[in-house]
């Protein structure tokens, strides 16, 4: 009896921990993706980090192979202000052939005057099979004063 128990306890603390984990990683799918200052699957190419941007803005770069391009789209752009507030959203469009394991891409995002000097692009690809396997880039962009 005393072995039935002390197995009972041990699967009842592994269970803790296992749904501890899972519940870690699900929590970090779903909060924001911090600044990344390099990413193997995305190259933006304009504009740059910390640049001044204004809308319209004009979105460029190339996919690396592990991310994912689906019907001809490369993903999305979304921009926030410093306060988090999202400012615009854009599809990125593959810009020739989409189905190989570089492909450019482009898309024009416009946005309202934001009430912060800074803010970030956080980019997406498009993964339709399973959302929880999305890949983010994320750069930070500065917005002009008379935007």
């Amino acid at each position: 009896m005393h072995r039935k128990s002390s197995a009972s306890i041990i699967f009842f603390i592994l269970g803790l921990i296992i749904l501890g984990v899972w519940g870690y990683f699900i929590f970090q799918k779903i909060t924001a993706p911090e600044e990344i200052l390099l990413s193997p699957f995305i190259e933006i190419t304009s504009p740059k980090s910390n640049e001044p941007v204004s809308s319209p803005l004009r979105i460029k770069g190339i996919t690396k192979s592990g991310w994912v391009v689906f019907e001809a789209q490369a993903g999305t752009a979304t921009l926030y202000d410093g306060n988090g507030v999202k400012i615009g959203f854009a599809l990125l469009k593959a810009v020739g052939e989409w189905m190989k394991p570089e492909v450019d891409f482009e898309t024009t995002l416009t946005f309202e005057k934001p009430e912060t000097g800074t803010g970030r692009l956080v980019f997406k690809d498009d993964n339709p099979q399973d959302e929880s396997l999305a890949k983010y880039y994320t750069m930070s962009v500065s917005f002009p004063s008379g935007n």
